[in-house]
């Protein structure tokens, strides 16, 4: 019973990553036109949001959607520039304990997969002093 629970819960998680990962996808693709200007405001914020929860593959994505928006809509956008530099400095600024807890962890292979150092931990890994 215990084996199944687990495999459904695998199963609907990974699911629903794939299903983030193709509407990132869709999004990524839609023309940068007039259209999508009245929502790009909305679109940055959420995917500022999404890039400090989502795992890599989509935050890899998010980053490719906000870089074509700034791209796109300079001066609609210039006021958000500044809080994107702050995530990206963020991410920079731990990445240093993502890597020591991917690579220095006991029990884990020799070679570790890149995957399995997330974003949310670079943004959430704090020293406590």
């Amino acid at each position: 019973m215990f084996l199944t629970l687990i495999f459904i819960y695998l199963f609907i998680y990974l699911f629903f990553k794939k299903l983030r990962n193709l509407l990132l996808e869709v999004l990524y693709r839609l023309p940068q036109n007039d259209a999508l200007k009245t929502y790009a405001t909305e679109l940055l914020q959420l995917l500022m949001n999404l890039l400090r929860i989502e795992n890599e593959d989509n935050a890899v994505i998010c980053l490719k959607i906000i870089i074509e928006l700034h791209r796109s809509y300079k001066t609609l956008l210039e006021d958000q520039v500044q809080p994107f530099l702050d995530i990206v400095q963020e991410m920079y600024r731990n990445m240093e304990y993502a890597v020591k807890d991917a690579f220095d962890s006991p029990g884990s292979s020799a070679t570790p997969v890149a995957s399995t150092v997330g974003l949310f931990y670079v943004f959430n890994s704090r020293i406590l002093f």
